[in-house]
C-alpha cells in the first residue's frame, strides 16, 4: 500500500512546477479532479453556466496546494465540432455582450473546466456538439486557430448578495473536497484527464483519435477565420500590446 497525498509530496510538485514554469501534470490532474467533483456536487452535472464558480475553485485549491492564481474575463472563441458533421464551419463561445472567465496561474497557464461543457449549455446551437477537453494551456504564445482567449482583464468579485451566498457555500465545498481527496487517495489513485496542454498535446490527442480534436482540425487546415468580433478584438489588443513601454507588460491572450 502506498501513502496519501502528502504535504511533502504536494511541496515537491510545487518545487518541480517552478523549476520549469509550468504545473506539473500531476498537479493538473489532481486540480481538474477536486474542482469537477467538488461542482458537480454543489450544482449538479451540468455546471456549464458555471464558469466564475470553477474559476475561483481552481484559485482555492491551488493556493491549498500552494501556487498562486488570478481570474480573468473576456472573449473566448472555440471551433465546433459535432457528431454529425456538415460541410459548415460552426464557432462556439463566449464574445461582445457575452463573456467567460477563467484561471490563470502564476505561470500565466489558462485553466477552463468549464468550457468542455460547452455542448451543454442553454445558448449551444445544436444538441450534437462534441465535448472540448479542459483547458489547461501552458504555452500562450502559441494558439491553433481554433482557440482563442481575448483578456479584458483580471476579475474583481461584486456579485448580488444571493450570488455571494452561492459562491461562499461552494467554496466550502471546494475545501472540503480537496481536504477529503488529500486524506484518503494515494497519488496513483488521481485519474489522467485529458487536456489541451497546448499544441503538441493536441497533435497527441488528434493520433488518438480524440473527436473534438478531430472533428476540428478541417478549421486548421482550410484556414477557417474565427468571427470577424474576435478578429478585431484581438487586433485591439495587439495594437494596445505594441503601444506600450517594454516591460509593461506581456503580450495579451
Amino acid at each position: 500500500m502506498g501513502s496519501v497525498i502528502s504535504a511533502d509530496f504536494l511541496a515537491n510538485e510545487v518545487r518541480l512546477s517552478r523549476m520549469q514554469q509550468r504545473t506539473t501534470l500531476f498537479l493538473c490532474n489532481l486540480a481538474m479532479f477536486i474542482v469537477k467533483n467538488a461542482l458537480r456536487l454543489h450544482y449538479g452535472e451540468d455546471y456549464s453556466v458555471r464558469c466564475l464558480q470553477a474559476s475561483r475553485a481552481f484559485q482555492l485549491v491551488l493556493e491549498r496546494i500552494g501556487l498562486q492564481a488570478r481570474l480573468f474575463g473576456g472573449d473566448v472563441c472555440f471551433a465546433e465540432a459535432f457528431a454529425n458533421p456538415s460541410p459548415e464551419f460552426h464557432f462556439g463561445g463566449f464574445w461582445d455582450q457575452d463573456h467567460h472567465i477563467w484561471c490563470v496561474t502564476e505561470f500565466t497557464e489558462i485553466v477552463d473546466l468549464t468550457i468542455s461543457q460547452m455542448h451543454l449549455h442553454p445558448a449551444r446551437t445544436r444538441p450534437d456538439g462534441l465535448v472540448i477537453p479542459p483547458v489547461w494551456w501552458d504555452d500562450v504564445s502559441r494558439w491553433p486557430v481554433t482557440i482563442k482567449y481575448l483578456s479584458k482583464g483580471q476579475l474583481r468579485l461584486d456579485l448580488p448578495d444571493a450570488d455571494a451566498a452561492d459562491l461562499a457555500k461552494f467554496e466550502q465545498i471546494v475545501i472540503s473536497v480537496s481536504e477529503n481527496v488529500l486524506k484518503q487517495l494515494e497519488p496513483d489513485d488521481v485519474p489522467e484527464i485529458d487536456m489541451l496542454h497546448g499544441p503538441d498535446v493536441m497533435n497527441e490527442l488528434h493520433a488518438a483519435g480524440h473527436p473534438w480534436v478531430v472533428g476540428t482540425m478541417r478549421f486548421q487546415s482550410e484556414h477557417v477565420p474565427m468571427p470577424d468580433y474576435i478578429v478585431q478584438r484581438e487586433a485591439e489588443l495587439v495594437r494596445e500590446w505594441e503601444s506600450r513601454r517594454p516591460g509593461e507588460g506581456d503580450k495579451p491572450v
